[in-house]
């Protein structure tokens, strides 16, 4: 503006003028120095408050939110066969009238699962977390992969089909271990094992 008015020959600038009206502008706005005493107060303060809450927090249990542990079952209806896959990618197919339970801790926490009926188990590897069937009052801890379980409650006799790899299975007083091609038979009155092929 200063050079325009120069070029032009124009009316000389008011530079006493000019100063007058921009101290005016800065008088009539807040100063910056007051909104950063104010910002840092605010974070002071923030500061202060976890500061007092995060002791507290961790006094007690995890402030991890804990998530409630519920079961899960799936079931096939009579006439039917129902196909489950399994949070860790393992199958089971289930026979009709047959019920399959599970918990929302499944391969987080451990990989057991139950069986009322008959179910046949394609299982994946994981040796950090074994998969347990249990069925009948008998615990069935899979070392294999392939393999059928049949334990229906109007049965007398529970009974365990190897395929492919070993299955240990574990009564109320003695353990067998199979391999592919065995069966083994429970009586569900005492425990007893008996393993042919």
């Amino acid at each position: 503006l200063w050079r325009d008015t120069v070029a032009t020959g124009s009316e000389r600038f008011n530079v006493k003028k000019a100063r007058k009206r921009i101290e005016k502008l800065a008088a009539s706005r807040p100063s910056r120095k007051f909104g950063y005493v104010w910002i840092a107060a605010s974070l002071a303060a923030a500061c202060l408050a976890l500061a007092l809450v995060i002791p507290f927090s961790r006094s007690g249990e995890s402030a991890e939110p804990v998530a409630e542990i519920v079961m899960k079952e799936v079931t096939a209806a009579n006439g039917t066969h129902t196909r489950v896959r399994l949070p860790d990618g393992s199958i089971v197919t289930l026979n009709a009238g047959s019920t399959l339970s599970y918990s929302t801790a499944f391969n987080l926490k451990n990989r057991n699962v139950s069986l009322e009926g008959e179910g046949y188990f394609e299982v994946m590897s994981n040796p950090e977390l074994p998969f347990v069937v249990s069925a009948s009052g008998c615990k069935f801890p899979v070392l294999g992969t392939k393999f059928n379980i049949s334990s229906y409650d109007s049965d007398k006799l529970a009974s365990a089909a190897l395929i492919q790899g070993s299955l240990l299975v574990s009564g109320t007083d003695a353990s067998v271990l199979m391999v592919p091609g065995e069966i083994t038979e429970i009586d569900k009155s005492d425990g007893s094992l008996t393993k042919f092929k």
